[in-house]
């Protein structure tokens, strides 16, 4: 992401703020970011990403009184954004057990009654496959500014 503090100079942030008193960026929609897009290309911007509409939120939230006083630029900084996910995985395990007996191969039905007192995790897993997942919920947990 460009760091849009380093393509503006006080001139085009002035004007730029002007002219964003009129747009709502309380909410992070297409019709916002093409309206601040059509408002930053005067100033040489093109190409407005969604994640750069932050610039310009924290630009007015900094900048109440910004005819009178000079302008204060947000800094672009790198956060580490913790999420936890709720999912229901489906998978088939395949466990190894061994066992001593004097049965045959063929003669599962015994052989499954001689372990019915091992649990299964008593062995050794072999192999696992996680054929489907159910998404539940999706949460920020936390955010970190790095330290640079």
């Amino acid at each position: 992401m460009r760091d849009l503090s380093q393509e503006l100079d006080e001139k085009q942030l002035k004007w730029i703020l002007s002219q964003l008193q009129e747009i709502d960026l309380n909410y992070y929609g297409e019709s916002e970011i093409e309206e601040v897009e059509d408002i930053v290309k005067y100033a040489g911007l093109n190409n407005l990403h969604w994640d750069e509409l932050g610039f310009f939120i924290k630009l007015v939230e900094m900048n109440p009184n910004y005819e009178t006083e000079p302008i204060r630029v947000p800094k672009l900084k790198t956060v580490d954004v913790y999420i936890s996910v709720d999912l229901t995985e489906y998978v088939i395990e395949k466990w190894r057990h061994t066992i001593h007996t004097y049965l045959d191969k063929d003669e599962t039905d015994l052989i499954q009654e001689q372990m019915s007192s091992t649990s299964y995790w008593e062995g050794d897993m072999i192999d696992k496959d996680y054929y489907s997942t159910d998404f539940n919920e999706e949460k920020i947990e936390d955010i970190r500014v790095r330290k640079k």
